[in-house]
């Protein structure tokens, strides 16, 4: 949280270590219409993609809630990028290293919680989504992405309600 101006260290506030062991060398961070931060992060340590919330008081461990979004491989959750809708849900796409592809995981309510994450593989590639990026326009979540193999960007769109398959 910055106080005014940003290119100074003291405008900042003093940040706060989420000692978990071994995360965060992957991550992205979003915020909602309420304020709310949405982080998502690679864990080294449990080998999965984690996502991490706080509405107020962020600067303090206790006021933030963790999940595990994703941990269907050992590699999975590296390079994540997040997206929130205006109505709260919460969408990123991320790198799955073992079998080489994109994934995509989505949220709609309650994201604290583990059970409430669905994930999908929007490309099966092989070799693409090693860096991504997703927005939305209403409906339409818009994603780009890495073709390793092919050394070019790709950019599909998900007009469905789930988007947890591939087109």
């Amino acid at each position: 949280e910055c106080a005014s101006s940003c290119a100074l260290a003291a405008s900042w506030s003093a940040p706060l270590t989420l000692d978990l062991g071994n995360v965060g060398s992957s991550s992205a961070i979003a915020t909602d219409l309420t304020g709310r931060v949405h982080v998502i992060y690679r864990s080294d340590r449990l080998q999965t993609l984690q996502y991490a919330t706080c509405l107020s008081g962020c600067t303090v461990l206790t006021s933030w809630s963790f999940a595990t979004a994703d941990n269907s491989s050992s590699l999975i959750g590296i390079n994540p990028s997040i997206y929130v809708t205006p109505d709260g849900i919460v969408n990123a796409t991320y790198y799955d290293g073992i079998n080489s592809f994109i994934r995509f995981a989505r949220c709609l309510a309650l994201c604290g919680v583990d059970a409430n994450w669905a994930n999908g593989t929007p490309d099966t590639g092989p070799f693409v989504g090693r860096s991504s990026a997703i927005v939305m326009d209403g409906a339409v979540r818009h994603v780009v992405y890495q073709d390793s193999g092919g050394r070019n960007l790709k950019y599909a769109t998900c007009v469905a309600t789930d988007c947890l398959q591939a087109a």
